[in-house]
This record gives C-alpha cells, structure tokens and sequence, in this order.
C-alpha cells in the first residue's frame, strides 16, 4: 500500500485542530488569516520584470465570535469539540 504524500483538510477541521491544541474549552470561534500586500517588480529576467502586487500569509489565528454572533458553518463551538462525539 503506498504510503500517503497529501492530506488535506477544510477550514473548520483547522480550526477544530486549533482549538484542541490550545486547550480551547468554552466559545464559539472562527478560523482566519492575517495577510501582507506587497508590491514590486517581478518577472522571470531583470529585463522582462513587470509592477506586481502580491499577498503574503502572515498568520492564521481563531478568533472568538460574540455570544450573538449570526451562524455560520465555519465557526466551532468548543464545547461541542470537546464533546463526546466530537473527535
């Protein structure tokens, strides 16, 4: 059986991940990123390099939605995670 070289995994199951390795026990959360834009000159040749703009991933991080906070399918609740269940 060949050995797996690929594992891929949605938003939610990061954030899931997330709020176990952190010991998240209480609070709905949501997965995010924080971004860097940049631009500058790019191309394959000083004399072939063109203005570009580009998006860099800074972090991602969990942030806590507030109690009233409308549903969504990307938010975890931590109790839930912690739950029977639940992983």
């Amino acid at each position: 059986m060949a050995n797996p070289t690929r594992y891929t995994f949605d938003l939610k199951e990061v954030a899931t991940a997330l709020i176990r390795a952190q010991g998240i026990k209480h609070g709905k959360w949501i997965l995010g990123f924080e971004f860097n834009f940049g631009a500058g000159q790019i191309g394959p040749s000083p004399d072939d390099s063109l203005p570009a703009g580009f998006i860099r991933v800074q972090n991602a991080l969990l942030t806590r939605q507030p109690d009233d906070a409308p549903e969504s399918n990307l938010v975890v609740d931590a109790e839930k995670v912690w739950s029977q269940g639940q992983g």
